[in-house]
This record gives C-alpha cells, structure tokens and sequence, in this order.
C-alpha cells in the first residue's frame, strides 16, 4: 500500500511540475505615465476565412509604440485538425504544424518586447490538442514566453506604478447569452471574484459594458469593488462558421483597450487600440 502511495505521489509531482500554467498571478509596470493594455485574441491564424491586413496592423500598434502592452484572451490558431464538418478542417490555408510555428516566432517576438502581460489558454490553441494528445502542445513552443498563462481563466493583479487594477481573465464562460454578449464577463465576476476589468473571448463578438458594485468595499478601501469593465474581444475570423454557430453578422476585429494611470486609481475604456494609442500621445 505504501509503495502504491508513493508511486502515485511521485507520478502527481512530476506532472504539476510539468503544469506551465496557474490560478492567479501578479504583474508590476513600473511607470510614471498611463499605459495602454489591449485585449485581444481569436486570432484564428492559419484559417482562410482571416483579415490578415488588419491583424498585422493590429500587432505592429501594440510591438510599435511605447507603454503599449497586449493580454492574450487565447484561440491564437485555428489548429483544426477535426471537427463536426470536414470543411472547417480543409479551409486552413497553413497546416496546423506550420500554424504552430508561426505562433511560435509571434510569441517570441512579443517577449522579447515585453508585449505580453499574461495568456489565457483558448479551446482551439489548447483543448483541441488534449482530446488528440492528452496535453496542450502549446508549451513546447510557448517556451520563452515570460508572461503567466492561465487554464481557460485566471486572476491577474496588475499594478500599474503603485496603483492596483485587478484583471478577471477567460476565454470560455459556461454561461453566455446570444442577448447580451457580455453576461458571461459579468457572472464570471459575480461567481469568481469582483475585479475592475472582466474580459472574455470565444463567441467572437465583441461587447463593452461598464457597471458598479461592491460599493461598501470601495468605500472602505478594501481593493476592489466600484467601476467595473465587462469586456469581450472581437475575432480576425469572418467565417461560413461564424455565420452558422455564431451570430451572422457582427463587427470584427474590435479588440477593447483600457488605458490605466500610476499616479491615481483611474482607468479609461476604448474600443480599438488605435483610439487609445491616440489619447495617450495627446
């Protein structure tokens, strides 16, 4: 019996060792002027149904300009290598090897320019592999990432000079709404914990709602409660599929940024980085 104990315990340490990613994870800018952190993610690179003009613009403002900083919702690839209809499968214009290394040199690039504050694993990027290969084949060529990576969720606390902005991040929420895009954001808040910017991805349709609560704690100081952004980033992806199991028609490519201050608890909402971008320069 011991010996069974033991074997099984070792067999658990190892795999949490081999985990790459965490729960909850904090993040320091160290900066006396307002940065700009951009929420992006169902990219959906390597699918052919992708704007890819407008994503390399949307990449070069973040790699361009200075205290311009990117959170990554997940879904970066299509790496479809099955699916209900083979169509989705065929319609790759980069096989989903070829995908993973051109996320690879993407990721590398961001790090080395410090881009990327935290990952949030998506269902394509991650889920797909585990049901093939039992594992996220992500973290092989995530290696140099220096970001936290979060399982599908995660609590980042971000702290922007000496100011703290909770960060609620996820990619797939049980609970959605074809109504109100952003009602997943806002239970995840309510279920998970009560941070300023909830922000979510997967249904490929952008949303942005602001509301209060937790008004006594803000009140008395206890770190979190007041304004809160409920966010959901856009997609590079205007697909037949998107039309079948989405909602039609909908505005793409629309990835919220939120321009944070170090100096005084104070933060300011856009819907495109190029808007935030702007007001920071004037």
């Amino acid at each position: 019996m011991a010996r069974v104990y033991y074997l099984a315990k070792h067999g658990k340490d190892i795999s949490e060792r081999l985990d790459i990613t965490q729960k909850t994870a904090e993040v320091h800018i160290d900066t006396d002027k307002p940065i700009a952190v951009v929420y992006t993610g169902d990219w959906h690179l390597g699918d052919r149904a992708i704007d890819y003009e407008t994503w390399v613009n949307h990449l070069s403002l973040i790699l361009d300009n200075k205290n311009v900083f990117m959170v990554d919702i997940g879904d970066e690839i299509q790496n479809m290598r099955s699916f209900k209809v083979l169509s989705a499968v065929l319609d790759q214009v980069l096989s989903p090897t070829q995908q993973a290394v051109m996320l690879h040199s993407i990721v590398d690039e961001l790090t080395e320019s410090n881009k990327i504050l935290a990952k949030v694993t998506g269902n394509h990027d991650a889920e797909m592999d585990e049901r093939l290969f039992g594992e996220a084949l992500e973290k092989y060529y995530m290696s140099k990432l220096k970001a936290p990576i979060f399982n599908n969720r995660g609590l980042l606390e971000l702290y922007v000079g000496d100011q703290l902005y909770p960060n609620l991040l996820f990619h797939k929420s049980r609970f959605r709404s074809s109504a109100r895009p952003a009602h997943g954001a806002l239970k995840e808040w309510q279920m998970g914990y009560p941070a300023e910017v909830v922000v979510g991805g997967h249904d490929h349709i952008p949303a942005a709602e602001i509301m209060w609560g937790y008004g006594l704690a803000s009140d008395n100081n206890k770190g979190f409660g007041g304004e809160v952004y409920l966010l959901k980033v856009g997609s590079f992806q205007d697909s037949d599929l998107g039309w079948k199991y989405y909602q039609g028609s909908n505005p793409t490519c629309i990835m919220p940024t939120v321009v944070y201050y170090p100096y005084e608890h104070r933060k300011l909402l856009f819907m495109n980085a190029k808007d935030a971008i702007k007001f920071l320069r004037e």
